[in-house]
């Protein structure tokens, strides 16, 4: 949704203790040092999310668990 129009994206356990409407085209961090994709803008065209949409299916690894 977000490649295909833009916006916003929170995961339901974020908290915000400020706007966050003035940052454009960013994505969080867990620890500082890896990517999170619990919080993500990104505006409409926006080529990184093109980038992500077509990345996900080339490297996506399937691992089933077997309990």
């Amino acid at each position: 949704t977000l490649s295909k129009y833009g916006g916003y994206y929170f995961d339901l356990d974020i908290i915000h203790v400020r706007p966050v409407t003035y940052y454009r085209n960013f994505i969080a961090t867990e620890d500082g040092n890896s990517a999170s994709n619990s919080v993500i803008h990104s505006d409409y065209g926006y080529p990184l999310m093109q980038m992500a949409v077509n990345d996900f299916p080339a490297n996506y690894r399937y691992i089933q668990l077997c309990v």
